[in-house]
């Protein structure tokens, strides 16, 4: 009998089943993880385009890594409720990354920056 269930065992293959319902664990405190990253001598501008009825917010000159910016991207959709990604666009013949949020988060982004210590000064708003 064990030779058998042995032998049943050993060609199955066991599939991992995930709750997508589940919680997912969110680094709360970005800011402090990262504090080494913050620099303050750069402008940070967060400006809206219209596209008929829809608003898209762009933020860009928030100079972190990859990696850290997926982080905060993942914070602020989890907060808002809305989409977004990082894009690689071209302002000013200058090839920049830009965090593109669906909807006008101008506001929240103000403050999501100031808690995670940038200065007002280094915010710029545009339009």
């Amino acid at each position: 009998m064990i030779k058998k269930l042995k032998k049943y065992f050993k060609n199955m293959k066991f599939v991992l089943l995930m709750n997508p319902f589940e919680d997912i664990p969110i680094k709360n405190d970005i800011n402090n993880e990262y504090k080494n990253d913050i620099i303050n001598d750069y402008k940070i501008d967060i400006w809206v385009e219209n596209f008929g009825k829809k608003k898209n917010t762009y933020i860009s000159g928030w100079i972190l890594s990859e990696p850290i910016l997926k982080d905060h991207i993942k914070n602020i959709k989890k907060k808002n409720g809305c989409n977004g990604t990082i894009k690689k666009i071209s302002i000013d013949s200058l090839e920049k990354t830009v965090i593109h949020l669906q909807g006008n988060h101008i506001d929240f982004m103000k403050n999501y920056l100031l808690d995670n210590g940038i200065e007002l000064s280094n915010i710029n708003i545009k339009g």
